[in-house]
């Protein structure tokens, strides 16, 4: 039963850390035409979380990541996520097809593999998943951007 309270509570840093996180990334790929390509990478802030049977102490994660349009509102996406605290690590690839519903909202299905290992043990996860992306652009600032899936 600790283990996986230790595996949520370290979903639940990795969430939040992500969350609060220090990046230096473009945004997502607007234009889904035939060669258009948007690259992501970045880094968060150290942080930790605590409770009763856990502590995960100076979190961290890095990450990067590809868009490819493919034309006809389709684009191609991966994203690799290399999460690290004191007492655990988890590695994510995500593939997924995004499809432009509306100008500045996409939805995306696609497989999601984790791996992750710790002090309480180790354990690899194969999903789907599903969810929306969303941009708009701040005139002369800059583009806010956040997906749910």
């Amino acid at each position: 039963m600790k283990s996986s309270h230790a595996l949520l509570a370290f979903g639940a840093a990795i969430c939040l850390a992500t969350t609060c996180s220090l990046s230096a990334y473009a945004s997502p790929l607007k234009n889904y035409d035939a060669g258009k390509v948007a690259i992501d990478a970045g880094i968060t802030l150290p942080s930790s979380l605590k409770g009763d049977n856990y502590k995960f102490s100076k979190s961290n994660s890095t990450y990067l990541g590809a868009t490819v349009g493919i034309g006809q509102k389709t684009a191609l996406n991966y994203k690799w996520n290399n999460y690290k605290a004191d007492e655990a690590k988890t590695r994510a690839q995500q593939f997924n097809i995004m499809y432009k519903v509306l100008p500045g909202i996409s939805a995306y299905a696609g497989y999601l593999n984790a791996d992750t290992s710790g002090d309480f043990g180790g354990k690899t996860k194969n999903s789907g998943q599903i969810g929306l992306q969303a941009a708009y652009d701040i005139p002369a600032l800059f583009t806010v951007w956040g997906n749910v899936g």
